[in-house]
């Protein structure tokens, strides 16, 4: 009977509200009279605040409108460039204990973090200082926090199957106030609409409910597709939810107009091709003018975005089937010549070159071919070193006839050299006529071992001269492979591995995707590729981690989408516990489209430990974000959790 009485009410309540709003306009006529410029004195009016929660919620969704029927025309800007910046590094947590990080939020006066460690819920909050105001909540799990427009923090987790809520306002903090039971359930998250009331999804046993704020004690509850995996944003005047189940995508809109109606509306949907790893996060952007539902024209000038993005994985790729084992090389000394480093890996001068295979095995090298006067015998000799090689072999060649290829019966080798500590001459000689080439040969056969060929001062005697022999003439990049020496040309075998039965470790493609609607998802673009794991000069390597988040810039010309994501370098043997090395990555785009920049690490590797986590909150209509993570402590154990300011834009 009281659950009647409820509906009675809502059906009423919402009866008086679309009279209300049907009523003669209150403004004044003179306020839209052109002869006064729209140009009127009149009662300031309060800010918005957040309702009272010892009060009954009187469902008032329907703010401020532009009376006199014009959009709100703000003065252009000139447009930003395209530059990432990235504040001071501010570590939340510090403390010895493990960290996982579970939820972010930030508005234009206060970020939150919150993370639980052993079953403990903790949430740091910077009210706009330098450091992170920590204290130990409650026991539980899966916190997600959601700051409303005038900075209430609202916190939800999960105790013993059961959800609980907290409001903390002003300068309070969670730990200060009175958890609310709300449901039983688990995995909660929290949204907060236009009228500043929470609305908390969550799984119940074998459903997902939406439960929306309605009084003290009194969570109306709504009906609402199942997924395991979901996630949620709020507009204020609409609510998107992303949804992945039986192998798709799903977004659904929630809509709070004049007169709400409590339903959700499948909006678009995807298929699922690999498996999805991790969940597929939301970002929006709306045009300032827009306040409720009702004040958006979807043939308008400014686009009303959303953006979805996930990540998916097709595992078990073998190596050396897909060109994987092409050699890096790297400039020895990339600070010459004004500064020296690595001087352990010169001979003489002031640079070398090096390569090496990421882990696997390769065979690879240089070759440069010079011309010699009449029938001749040359001499040639070189500096070979070996970097932690587990079975690297050195060696120099010399072709008289001229010819490119180092596998030709026509080349004469130098005795091998395995895994030299310190710099080894290696030397040979043949008799030539017109032309000679001069091989500089690398040989690594087992998986695992960084095996870095370094080499130095290329003499050649009894002929012509020999280009950039000591490797301080310039690097430059031929085809996808950078850091080449000058004069010299890179030569592989990229099938080489496919007879070691230690190198056949299967690489899983990582495969970046996005959904996008520019008009408050009414229509949705296609599934498309953003970025993968694979490098021009390693193939499939690495990995990208579970969450990738978008975040909209519209003060860029064209406007731009970046994602940010944990990419984790690196390719264990298999049977190992070796770790990759995963730190913060970007991607940027143009907004609504797949042209994008290569992805950039935001932190250098000595800059930060091993990142596993990432959380970006960003408030609407800035051009920054707040990037938080976690990351090994010293023990690579446990963890701590960092946050940093990211500037979209100069």
């Amino acid at each position: 009977m009281e659950f009647l009485n409820l509906r009675s009410l809502i059906f009423i309540f919402s009866i008086l509200l679309f009279l209300v709003a049907c009523a003669p306009n209150t403004i004044p006529a003179e306020l839209c009279d052109p002869s006064t410029q729209g140009i009127l004195l009149l009662p300031t009016k309060e800010s918005r605040a957040d309702p009272n929660l010892a009060l009954e919620n009187p469902a008032d969704y329907v703010y401020e409108h532009d009376d006199c029927g014009q959009a709100i025309v703000t003065d252009e800007e000139t447009p930003h460039n395209r530059a990432l910046t990235v504040g001071d590094v501010k570590n939340v947590t510090l403390d010895i204990t493990d960290a996982h990080l579970e939820s972010a939020a930030s508005n234009q006066h206060m970020t939150a973090v919150a993370w639980t460690a052993e079953e403990t819920i903790y949430v740091g909050i910077s009210r706009g200082g330098s450091t992170f105001e920590v204290k130990q909540v409650d026991n539980g799990r899966t916190p997600h926090l959601a700051i409303s427009d005038v900075s209430r923090l609202h916190l939800v987790y999960e105790q013993d199957g059961a959800i609980y809520a907290r409001t903390a306002d002003a300068d309070e903090h969670p730990a200060d106030v009175a958890a609310a039971f709300v449901a039983y359930g688990d995995n909660p998250t929290v949204a907060i609409d236009l009228s500043s009331y929470s609305h908390v999804i969550h799984n119940q046993f074998t459903n997902l409910t939406h439960l929306m704020y309605w009084g003290p004690d009194n969570w109306l509850p709504l009906s609402i597709p199942y997924s395991a995996n979901y996630n949620l944003i709020s507009t204020g005047d609409t609510f998107l939810l992303a949804l992945a189940a039986d192998n798709q995508i799903s977004a659904h809109q929630f809509v709070f107009n004049l007169v709400p109606v409590y339903q959700w509306t499948q909006r678009g949907d995807w298929p699922i091709t690999g498996e999805l790893v991790g969940d597929v996060n939301i970002t929006f952007y709306k045009p300032p003018y827009v306040v409720n539902y009702e004040d958006y024209d979807y043939h308008g000038e400014d686009p009303y975005w959303y953006y979805l993005s996930w990540v998916e994985r097709t595992p078990g790729i073998p190596a050396n089937e897909i060109d994987a084992l092409m050699p890096i090389y790297e400039i020895v000394n990339p600070l010459a010549p004004e500064q020296l480093a690595n001087p352990d890996q010169i001979y003489a001068g002031l640079n070398a070159t090096r390569w090496h295979g990421n882990n696997n095995p390769y065979d690879a090298g240089l070759r440069q071919t010079i011309s010699v006067n009449g029938n001749i015998t040359i001499a040639a000799q070189a500096k070979a070193l070996a970097d932690d090689g587990s079975n690297l072999q050195l060696r120099l060649g010399v072709d008289p006839t001229g010819g490119s290829d180092p596998d030709s019966d026509s080349v004469i080798w130098s005795e091998s050299v395995v895994n030299p500590t310190d710099f080894t001459q290696l030397t040979v000689s043949a008799t030539a006529d017109g032309s000679v080439t001069i091989f500089l040969r690398a040989t690594q056969d087992v998986a695992g071992a960084t095996a870095v060929a370094i080499w130095d001062d290329i003499q050649i005697s009894g002929g012509g001269g020999i280009l950039n022999p000591s490797f301080e003439e310039g690097f430059e990049t031929q085809g996808t492979l950078d850091n080449i020496p000058s004069g010299w040309t890179p030569f592989f075998d990229d099938f080489y591995a496919s007879g070691i039965d230690s190198a056949a470790v299967p690489r899983d493609l990582y495969t970046v995707y996005a959904a996008w609607s520019a008009d408050r998802g009414v229509t949705w673009s296609e599934k498309t590729e953003i970025i993968t794991n694979e490098d021009p000069t390693a193939g499939i390597t690495g990995a990208i981690g579970p969450s990738i988040f978008p975040a909209i810039n519209t003060d860029t010309d064209p406007d731009t989408v970046t994602f940010f994501y944990v990419y984790e370098s690196g390719d264990p043997p298999a049977n190992t516990d070796f770790l990759r090395y995963g730190r913060p990555y970007v991607v940027q785009c143009d907004i609504g489209g797949d042209s994008c920049s290569d992805r950039q690490p935001l932190f250098s590797r000595n800059a930060i430990q091993p990142t596993i986590g990432l959380h970006v909150a960003q408030t609407p209509g800035d051009n920054a974000v707040t990037l938080v993570w976690d990351a090994l402590q010293a023990d690579y154990e446990n963890k701590d959790i960092y946050a940093a300011l990211v500037s979209l834009s100069e």
